[in-house]
């Protein structure tokens, strides 16, 4: 399992956005001429966390909300003293791969101050 930090900057990458929604819709492209079967995704949002869903085929175990309930608490208990912003949940048959996503924390900042350290906010 990976713990991520959810980046400051996520909200203004638009050109990267752009960029992969034009590749996402060659990918679409391509897997229409292939005539494989799309893989589909899922958006909820429950107790405060952003949870994406992500399916490698419609064949597929679908997640209840009572497993993202179950992962929601577990995220909570590997990082209690941090705030969990997302879940993002990979599905591929029977396997899940669970990344979570955590709020930034503020830091104290150290300065020295006519030699002492003063720490603030």
């Amino acid at each position: 399992m990976t713990t991520l930090e959810a980046p400051a900057f996520a909200a203004q990458n638009t050109t990267w956005d752009a960029k992969a929604n034009q590749n996402h819709g060659a990918a679409e492209e391509t897997q229409k001429h292939s005539h494989q079967p799309a893989a589909s995704s899922e958006h909820k949002h429950m107790q405060n966390v952003s949870v994406s869903i992500s399916y490698s085929s419609p064949d597929d175990f679908r997640v209840t909300n009572e497993e993202i309930e179950q992962y929601i608490a577990r995220g909570r208990e590997l990082e209690p003293s941090k705030d969990l912003a997302w879940i993002d949940l990979a599905v591929e048959a029977e396997d899940v791969a669970i990344h979570y996503g955590y709020h930034a924390q503020p830091f104290e900042r150290i300065r020295r101050i006519t030699g002492y350290l003063v720490g603030t906010l």
